[in-house]
């Protein structure tokens, strides 16, 4: 026959349950509610460059595996924005960049086809993800 527990041990699961969550919840939050550090990124798409943001471990570790097995990361995913920021060569950057493995049709092509038709890219497209980007360069940006 299976006992009940006890009320205090109870008590003690519920603590040693309630400090187990904030140490978890602390390390995950370890920089408080500071951002992700950035990761910039140097891209090849054919004979082109462009340049984004990454802040996702994963992509990190993806960008970093692909540049020293000299292959793809996965296709840089972001929101077509107007202003250079990180992306010195272009009138545009990408916000929110995610690696992905499949995108649509329609957000593949080269950094020169967001260049020669951006108001088109940014308010219909909307994204861009050049399906044949390979990682050149990255480094984290404080």
């Amino acid at each position: 026959m299976i006992s009940r527990p006890s009320r205090l041990s109870r008590r003690g699961f519920v603590a040693v349950t309630v400090v187990a969550a904030a140490g978890i919840f602390a390390l995950a939050n370890l920089g408080g509610t500071a951002d992700p550090p950035r990761w910039l990124v140097k891209w090849r798409v054919g004979p082109e460059r462009f340049k984004c943001y990454i802040t996702r471990p994963a992509d990190v570790a993806r960008v970093q595996e692909a540049l020293y097995l000299h292959t793809t990361a996965g296709i840089p995913l972001g929101r077509v924005k107007l202003g250079t920021e990180e992306n010195t060569d272009h009138a545009w950057h990408m916000e929110n960049v995610r690696l992905v493995d499949v995108t649509a049709e329609i957000y593949d092509g080269r950094p020169s086809d967001v260049d020669a038709n951006l108001d088109y890219w940014r308010h219909t497209v909307k994204r861009f993800g050049p399906w044949s980007a390979r990682p050149l360069s990255i480094k984290r940006v404080e």
